[in-house]
């Protein structure tokens, strides 16, 4: 990582850059892995939704070639379900229990992205690596039934040697970009995430658990 951006410093200051500055929202769905040797967590374990937000920058090398870093606060995590159904008045009542798992990062994103001309509009694709450092977190007990109601909430402790909070992810996305004026860009784009690292791990049960995610932005910046 540290190469990379040694790398990418040189390029900066031999290059000609034409500079974009702006800011950009995601819609994240969860796609959550899991690695266990000794249990089959697939089942209870389920995807979900999140978002995040922040700053962007973007380095213009020439017409197709730029470099887009990001800092972003990201919301996401996963939920593990577990649910059965008992007899009532002749009728099959579904009762169960869901943890609701939820991490807020410090995400920082550093992609080579190539742009292509198709007329009034660009498509992009981009790759690269990201930084994600967890914050904060809880996890939520929710008892189901025919209603739904909150039994519990409780801090991660972060700290503790069941969680990373520093994690490695790589990235790659494409999208569009249309120039709404002279100076002033929006895009839209879909990218994906994959941590190269567990996020959570739980060595009793031989568990690891990592938090990809699909994510679907919306951008805004100004040229300079």
């Amino acid at each position: 990582m540290i190469m990379l951006l040694i790398t990418f410093t040189v390029i900066l200051n031999s290059a000609s850059t034409q500079i974009t500055v702006g800011i950009k929202s995601n819609l994240l769905s969860n796609d959550t892995e899991v690695a266990s040797g000794n249990i089959d967590l697939d089942k209870t374990i389920k995807a979900k939704q999140g978002y995040s937000l922040g700053g962007v920058v973007e380095y213009g090398f020439d017409r197709e070639w730029s470099l887009n870093s990001e800092i972003l606060y990201k919301h996401i995590g996963f939920q593990i379900v577990q649910a059965t159904s008992v007899g009532l008045f002749g009728l099959d009542v579904p009762i169960g229990a869901t943890l609701k798992t939820t991490v807020n990062y410090l995400e920082l994103p550093i992609l080579l992205k190539y742009n292509r001309n198709l007329g009034n509009i660009s498509a992009f694709v981009e790759a690269g690596p990201s930084i994600n450092y967890a914050m904060n977190g809880k996890i939520k007990t929710v008892a189901n039934s025919i209603l739904d109601f909150n039994v519990s909430e409780t801090k991660l402790n972060l700290e503790s040697e069941s969680y990373n909070r520093i994690s490695v992810a790589a990235n790659i996305g494409t999208g569009i970009t249309y120039p709404f004026s002279k100076d002033l860009i929006l895009s839209a784009g879909v990218r994906y995430s994959m941590d190269l690292s567990d996020s959570v791990n739980l060595p009793i049960i031989d568990t690891g658990i990592k938090n990809n995610s699909w994510g679907i932005g919306l951008s805004i910046g100004k040229r300079f």
